[in-house]
């Protein structure tokens, strides 16, 4: 089984002042989501609100900080960690026993 995205990928990583790309295809990559600052995360659960404008878009998100508490401190909000949250994927286990994982190749 190979991960399918789909083209084009557009790949977002947060910076001070530039908005949150909004595709109307493809894959939306956002990395260190968590880096967010709070125009941005209402920019983009706007964006994800608005499900019949965006059906040909996939969005990824990736964190190496733990999300749910910065949702807790009330830095990252609530509603877009539940918009965002579909599918988790927690690799650190598996970058500390990478003999036991096999390639999906």
């Amino acid at each position: 089984m190979k991960p399918h995205l789909r083209e084009p990928l557009h790949h977002y990583s947060p910076k001070a002042g530039i908005p949150v790309p909004q595709p109307v295809d493809g894959t939306l990559v956002l990395l260190e989501v968590a880096r967010l600052d709070g125009q941005q995360q209402k920019q983009l659960l706007r964006w994800l609100e608005q499900f019949d404008q965006r059906a040909h878009v996939q969005v990824i998100s990736t964190t190496s900080l733990p999300l749910f508490s910065l949702v807790k401190s009330r830095k990252f909000l609530v509603d877009l960690y539940y918009k965002l949250n579909v599918v988790r994927m927690d690799l650190s286990a598996s970058a500390r026993v990478r003999r036991n994982v096999l390639p999906l190749d």
